[in-house]
């Protein structure tokens, strides 16, 4: 479902703009406001955008035009929103509603992975990195999340490891986040990926080291201090 509102969005971002007005029309009203929210939010037009979401969510909402997916996309949205205009509290509340709602309906959905990736910036925003590391822990590289969705998550929790000083931990994710980027094309970011798994790896090589194929395969949760 809502296949035609990923395209438009997509072509929206790619600057495809006869695409994304090809495709406008067929979106159901909903769609259509979601797609009008895109275009305020890349016109810097807040107001408007906000208008425009709103309006999305009331019409999710409604006898005639329920949508429990869409709806939980636009709660979404909302927590990006307020994030952005610093209503801390309230985004973290409408980022927790989506992924509760989207786990429960369709987890694994592009919305869901990116949901649980917002939600786990939220969390390391506000310095809490342990949590921030359990919702990426949530987005398991045996699916059912897409492969794009774990390699960026992957590399996210890199970051918050390197930041703990969890040096070993950190070059196994980007060593999953690269060949996740590699196997869907996103070649800018396997690079960058790689490259930092080579710059924490060098320094400290050893002829004894387990490859990294079989230090992912054997890495298991480890008790407190250790």
């Amino acid at each position: 479902p809502h296949d035609l509102l990923l395209i438009c969005e997509q072509a929206l971002g790619a600057g495809e703009i006869e695409i994304a007005e090809k495709f406008y029309p067929r979106l159901n009203d909903i769609e259509q406001c979601i797609y009008q929210f895109r275009v305020a939010q890349r016109n810097n037009q807040a107001e408007l955008a906000q208008n425009h979401l709103t309006s999305a969510l009331q019409k999710s909402r409604s006898k005639e035009s329920r949508d429990h997916l869409l709806e939980a996309r636009i709660r979404m949205e909302w927590g990006i929103l307020r994030a952005s205009l610093g209503e801390f509290e309230a985004a973290g509340i409408d980022l927790k509603w989506a992924i509760d709602r989207l786990s429960s309906i369709s987890e694994g959905h592009r919305w869901h992975g990116i949901a649980l990736l917002n939600m786990a910036e939220w969390h390391q925003s506000r310095g809490e990195l342990g949590m921030a590391l359990a919702l990426h822990a949530e987005i398991s590289r045996h699916g059912p999340h897409l492969i794009e969705i774990v390699s960026i998550s992957r590399r996210r929790a890199a970051e918050i490891l390197i930041e703990k000083n969890h040096v070993y931990s950190a070059i196994r994710n980007l060593w999953i986040a690269h060949h996740g980027f590699r196997q869907t094309n996103m070649i800018e970011e396997a690079i960058e990926a790689g490259l930092h798994w080579i710059d924490l790896g060098l320094t400290e090589v050893s002829n004894n080291a387990p490859e990294m194929d079989t230090a992912i395969e054997s890495a298991a949760t480890r008790s407190a201090g250790e």
